[in-house]
């Protein structure tokens, strides 16, 4: 049950990150081309 738990933490926390990259990233481009 903890494992499980564990798991389920992990795959949240790499999707909560992943998300947040993704996201900064693209603000960064759109800043970019709006600048360009």
């Amino acid at each position: 049950m903890w494992s499980l738990n564990l798991l389920l933490y992990s795959n949240f926390a790499l999707s909560l990150s992943t998300t947040c990259c993704f996201s900064t990233y693209h603000l960064f481009w759109q800043k970019h081309i709006l600048e360009v």
